[in-house]
């Protein structure tokens, strides 16, 4: 038999291998991840449709002494951009108040005397922060076409078996999301927190925030966490029980009006 035809035998007998997936096929499997999350909090249609609400929530949180420091916060929320945040009842003192407004390009935090206005820098922190902790909308934002989504594997919080997704957008650091394996709802939100480094030094290594959502309870037909806990590098910063979550037609427009004085 002649050399070539030898040669294109062996060549037949290599085993065949085959190229890696396509990216695509990550999105793919994070975004029916995604997909089922929607349709556990209530379904897209539903959520869409949910663009007013309120959320009562009792906090308690460590304060830089160590000691528990507990208040009520009224959230109230209009999309796309409005916020209101009321604290009250800071450690039983009735005297004490705070006051956050949003209300699309302008903001204000006012204590009871003359309302300070946020600097652009300052609003937009606080919107992205705030906006975060939006459970029932959140997955909606992940559709924006700037995320890049990938799947994470499984893995556990808790008891729980979970499957994870990352959020990646440029610009703002890369968000991990897992899901409850079996229900689909949020369990856990995880992102890095980078720490400046002085000059010519290494940067110490990342903060690891987290925030466990559990005890889901149903309004309209949709659910929502009522039980919130974040930590930091592994230790509890605050914990939050949702006492009322109600939705809203319309919110009277004084609600994020620039406060003033009483």
């Amino acid at each position: 038999m002649n050399r070539w035809m030898w040669t294109l035998i062996c060549l037949l007998m290599l085993p065949v291998v085959s190229p890696a997936a396509p990216a695509i096929d990550d999105q793919a499997e994070a975004q029916a991840i995604f997909d089922k999350a929607v349709k556990a909090l209530g379904g897209e249609e539903r959520l869409a449709k949910l663009t007013s609400f309120v959320e009562t929530v009792k906090q308690k949180s460590k304060s830089f002494t160590g000691k528990d420091a507990e208040c009520t916060r009224t959230i109230s929320y209009q999309f796309p951009g409005r916020l209101r945040i009321e604290m009250d009842g800071f450690n039983g003192r009735e005297d004490f108040s705070r006051l956050y407004v949003l209300d699309g390009d302008q903001g204000w935090n006012f204590n009871g005397d003359n309302p300070y206005e946020f600097s652009k820098e300052v609003l937009n922190i606080h919107r992205q922060t705030w906006t975060d902790e939006l459970v029932v909308w959140q997955f909606l934002f992940f559709r924006d076409k700037d995320y890049k989504l990938s799947p994470l594997g499984a893995s556990k919080v808790g008891d729980h078996a979970a499957v994870g997704v990352k959020a990646s957008r440029k610009g703002v650091p890369d968000i991990k999301l897992y899901f409850d394996r079996d229900t689909g709802l949020l369990l856990k939100r995880e992102w890095d927190e980078v720490q400046p480094a002085p000059a010519g030094e290494k940067p110490p290594p990342p903060i690891i925030e987290e925030i466990l959502y559990e005890n889901y309870k149903e309004v309209g037909g949709i659910k929502y966490p009522s039980k919130k806990t974040s930590r930091r590098d592994k230790q509890i910063t605050s914990e939050e029980e949702v006492t009322e979550f109600k939705i809203v037609e319309k919110f009277d427009e004084k609600t994020f009006a620039k406060p003033e004085k009483k």
